[in-house]
């Protein structure tokens, strides 16, 4: 007979709702995810849930360390304890990259909203998409705020903001997209992820604090008085240095501020820093290759037709983002000349429909040619009024056109038309790139690399165009890497990628594999393709996002971004935690084109972007916020300079502008509070090795419970690491449960074994319906293979042991085990007793009667656990209750603050006034004098009431804070007997 006890017991550790200060609280977690996970993840997503009645928190450890896996943690807890109203709001770019790592690392399924799937969503019967329980919702930043209002009718469980250091200037009012999201997600729970918390102004700071909870600080104007005024005077050195004689008073007062700052913002802000945990976290290096290439006659000569022609205000490309087009057709024609005669053809095509009515056709659709139009447009969707357009004069459509005015349009037309077909026809005539010959080479070399450096002989090549890709596939199947070349893009829809799905969903029919979401099954069917057969991948940056590369250490820039945060994105799919090798990145440079020159000295010599451990650092990264201003910059340096010395000259402009900024943020002292605020964290680090045990245990837990529950059913190989499970006597078993699960990470021929397996809900809800029989038990300890003291000490003893369930629903809904445990005598033993014995095998013995004196005294065991638990929560409470109450005080005293010191200014005013009166000799100036002091007076009176009115309204606020908190503080307590059992040790 099956140890239901036993059973019951794993079920429960399982699926406990453990308190937010205990490790064990991401015990469901843990096993929810795909990766090995370090000490300062779990460190941080530990921090997120500290404190109850924490409104948020900000996670900003340095890039490279894991800050989506930290919320995944987060996410995935929630999840499994069923909070699953989560949001995600992220750059449009990275949208895809989250739902790839829910579902990757995490087996958590996600929805991207935006206008088309919220409608398709509507068709299908979902009258409220946003509202979706099983389903984690992402969306970008400009969908948010367009969708504020449904945002903020649901009642979030969590909100997760990535790259949030785009909102920290949400104290401006011309910040919509910020402001925006701050109103929507007010009454929610947020997780903010930034690298970058503070580049410029301490008000950033504020802006970025008070998303997450608003009385950390208290109102705008105070905090300026408070903090800005003194601090940004003092260098870093000043600041952080230990106080001594030698600084002045306001060297003193600057520490002390700063000093105050961290102490606010540590209860919300957690930040790891990657020489903190470099001991274990390993990063490779990062070198670059530049590959120099000439363009032949024909291809110089279609770039420069090209380019006049985007100088020139036209009908062909007019758009309602004109400067936004002519950079999309800039680049498609850097591209290859293959790419831009398809562009050239589709304005052909819109220009004759506009012959015709002599009004513009909607915008070009040019995103089967440039795969990331669309996530330009979402970051280029502010107008910037130093843009030069070239939107040709169209006629207003109600004037009514005379003939010679028709005549004249479609002569203008008719003109331009031709012009095109000529630079199309001249495209068509190129049969090949010297760009693309030197990507041969490229390849080349890289192989070479790797036979010399034994690593993977793996190649991954980003271009923008999707036509450029096909025509480098074309290249390449002409030479004998054509055999082992692959795509990779936004929809892979050709043949071989369907092969290559093909082959993948036989290999994995049956290993769970196969979600039948065709755009994600195609994606993990060529990533795998090009881990273990392929050996060059040829991506659009769309269809390579969210995956990671580790496998690969090659990177070519077919086509280089000109945007920094797109070029550190790209490096990062292979360099990154994990990589065995240094990563080797491969940039192109056309000889005659100046402008090329220049754009790769910026990315490269100026932000380091190709070389050393972590390439281009944060704080420069951070500083230019999206990269969009720099692709801006550039594209208008293309578009207005014509002649080398122009180049240069707009170049040297630029790249002296980047040098301030990056010179200021390097010695902002203000950008070290985040870095210093918490100088015990490698300590604090170093300390977890017992949590993650402990984390690691319920691996254990789980294995364990399945061998329990399933019988000889369950076959758990310990050199493997896998369980083989067949087909149980169980009513509710599905046959494709059957299979071999593991929870070895590394394994990638099995059915990964995770909490949220419909398998393991199944057996946990079998588990929950069992009987609590009174049976005695049989711990056969010498014949278990385990070393336990305690258990030992126990052989040849009897006794009895009930586990108890107790839930606690107060500032947070916890669940704790409680054991009462005696032996026959009346000896009692600890909680520990229990669970090491509960920990050895056991089989049942005989159904017993309990007395009602043994009852009793486990009862009262029992009562003294409870009572000194409820004692503990208390006072944990109560220390919640104090950190909250000092947060309240001080947010009100900054509030009184600003409004005395509003009046303190006033009266030194006045008597400023005043001094002038007496000193002044003439009448009519004192007249004057004494009517300015009157009216300082009258303004200084309404402020006093003023203050009086406020600190009331403060205090009323408080007192509404105080009776929530009252509220929640009231302890709510359910409890139930799991099992009584008699117990024997042999």
């Amino acid at each position: 007979m099956k140890s239901f006890a036993q059973i019951k017991y794993l079920a429960n550790l399982l699926t406990l709702k453990n308190p937010a200060n205990s490790a064990s609280k991401l015990g469901r977690s843990v096993l929810n995810s795909t990766i090995d996970l370090t000490p300062h993840q779990i460190d941080a997503a530990l921090f997120a849930f500290q404190n109850p009645l924490s409104q948020g928190a900000i996670l900003a450890d340095e890039v490279g360390l894991g800050k989506t896996i930290e919320a995944g943690l987060v996410i995935s807890q929630l999840w499994a304890e069923n909070k699953r109203k989560i949001l995600c709001i992220t750059p449009a770019s990275i949208r895809k990259q989250w739902q790839g790592e829910l579902a990757e690392k995490f087996f958590i399924d996600s929805v991207l909203l935006d206008s088309k799937t919220y409608k398709t969503a509507k068709k299908e019967g979902n009258i409220f998409p946003f509202d979706q329980k099983e389903r984690v919702i992402i969306c970008s930043y400009q969908y948010a705020r367009r969708m504020e209002d449904e945002i903020a009718a649901v009642n979030w469980d969590l909100v997760v903001i990535d790259e949030a250091h785009r909102l920290r200037n949400v104290y401006r009012s011309d910040n919509k997209i910020a402001r925006s999201i701050q109103r929507s997600t007010a009454q929610s729970k947020k997780l903010l992820l930034t690298a970058t918390p503070l580049q410029n102004s301490l008000l950033e700071l504020y802006g970025l604090v008070s998303f997450v909870d608003n009385r950390i600080f208290g109102n705008l104007e105070s905090f300026k008085a408070q903090f800005i005024q003194h601090s940004d005077s003092f260098d870093s050195e000043s600041i952080f240095a230990n106080t001594d004689s030698n600084k002045t008073a306001a060297e003193i007062r600057a520490e002390h501020l700063f000093t105050e700052i961290r102490k606010r913002i540590a209860p919300v802000a957690h930040r790891t820093l990657r020489r903190q945990v470099q001991q274990y976290v390993k990063y490779t290096n990062r070198t670059s290759h530049t590959i120099n290439f000439t363009p032949s006659k024909d291809e110089l000569d279609l770039y420069e037709k090209v380019s006049e022609y985007l100088r020139t205000p036209s009908f062909g490309v007019s758009s309602s983002n004109n400067a936004l087009l002519v950079l999309v057709i800039r680049k498609i024609l850097a591209s290859s000349s293959f790419a831009i005669a398809d562009t050239l053809e589709k304005l052909i095509e819109r220009l004759k429909k506009v012959r015709q009515t002599q009004y513009p056709e909607p915008d070009v659709n040019l995103s089967d040619d440039f795969e990331e139009l669309e996530e330009l447009e979402d970051d280029w969707n502010e107008p910037d009024n130093n843009q030069t357009t070239c939107i040709y004069p169209f006629p207003p459509k109600d004037k009514v056109l005379t003939f010679k005015e028709k005549e004249y349009f479609n002569k203008k037309i008719s003109a331009e038309i031709n012009q095109l077909e000529d630079y199309r026809n001249l495209a068509q005539s190129i049969t090949e790139n010297a760009k693309g010959n030197a990507l041969l080479q490229g390849i080349e070399t890289a192989f070479k690399e790797a036979s010399h450096l034994h690593s993977p002989r793996k190649v991954l090549v980003f271009t923008e165009s999707r036509r450029t890709q096909q025509y480098l596939k074309n290249l390449l199947d002409k030479t004998p890497y054509g055999a082992k070349t692959i795509t990779l893009n936004g929809t892979n829809t050709d043949a071989d990628s369907k092969s290559i799905l093909a082959a993948w969903k036989e290999r994995h029919k049956s290993d769970g594999k196969v979600s039948g979401i065709v755009a994600a099954d195609v994606r993990a069917a060529i990533l795998e393709e090009f881990r273990d057969r392929a050996e060059i991948l040829l991506a659009t940056e769309s269809g390579a996002e969210g995956l990671n590369m580790q496998f690969c250490n090659v990177v070519v820039n077919y086509d280089l971004p000109w945007n920094p945060q797109r070029v550190e994105q790209r490096i990062g799919r292979c360099h990154r935690y994990g990589q065995k090798y240094d990563v080797v990145v491969i940039n192109f440079l056309n000889t005659a084109n100046a402008a090329d020159q220049r754009v790769l000295e910026l990315l490269g010599e100026k932000l380091n972007l190709f070389d050393g451990v972590f390439g281009s650092s944060d704080p420069v990264l951070g500083a230019l916020e999206s990269g969009v201003d720099i692709e801006k910059s550039i594209s208008q340096i293309f578009q207005n300079c014509r002649t080398e010395t122009a180049i240069q000259a707009a170049f040297d402009e630029l790249q002296n502008k980047l040098s301030d900024t990056i010179a200021k943020v390097n010695n902002q002292a203000k950008s070290k509070i985040f870095d210093n605020f918490d100088e015990d964290v490698q300590r604090r680090i170093k300390g977890l090795g017992k949590a993650m045990d402990e984390l690691d245990q319920y691996e254990q837990y789980l294995i364990t419970f399945m061998q329990l529950v399933l019988g000889q059913n369950c076959k758990y190989d310990t050199n493997t690491q896998t369980l083989s499970i067949r087909q149980p006597n169980l009513p509710f078993w599905q046959e494709n449960w059957n299979g071999t699960y593991s929870l070895k990470k590394s394994l990638v021929a099995t059915r990964p074994l995770h909490f949220n397996l419909p398998m393991v809900q199944a057996l946990l809800k079998y588990a929950e319906e069992l009987p609590s029989q009174e049976h005695l038990l049989t711990f056969d300890y010498s014949h278990s293979g385990k070393n336990i003291a305690m258990v030992r000490g126990l052989q040849g003893q009897i006794g009895y042991l009930q586990v108890s369930k107790i839930k606690v629903s107060a500032l947070e809904e916890s669940e704790f085990l409680l054991f009462s445990m005696e032996k026959a005598d009346g000896t009692p033993l600890t909680a520990e007793y229990a669970q090491k014995l509960l920990s050895v095998p056991a089989t049942v013995a005989e159904p017993i009667q309990i007395d009602n004196a043994t009852h009793k005294a486990l009862l009262s065991l029992y009562a003294e656990q409870k009572a000194k638990l409820l004692n503990q929560i208390s006072e944990e409470n109560a220390q919640y209750f104090d950190a909250e109450m000092d947060k309240l005080d001080q947010w009100a005293e900054d509030l009184k603050n600003d409004l005395e010191r509003e009046i303190k200014d006033l009266d030194r005013e006045i008597k400023t006034i005043k001094k002038q009166s007496r000193e002044e000799s003439i009448l009519a100036k004192k007249l004057e004098l004494g009517k300015l002091q009157k009216e300082k007076e009258d303004l200084r009176r309404k402020k006093r009431a003023r203050l009086f009115d406020e600190q009331d309204a403060i205090s009323a606020k408080k007192d509404d804070l105080l009776n929530n908190l009252e509220q929640r503080l009231h302890c709510k307590v359910t409890e139930e007997v799991l099992f009584t059992i008699g117990w024997k040790v042999l």
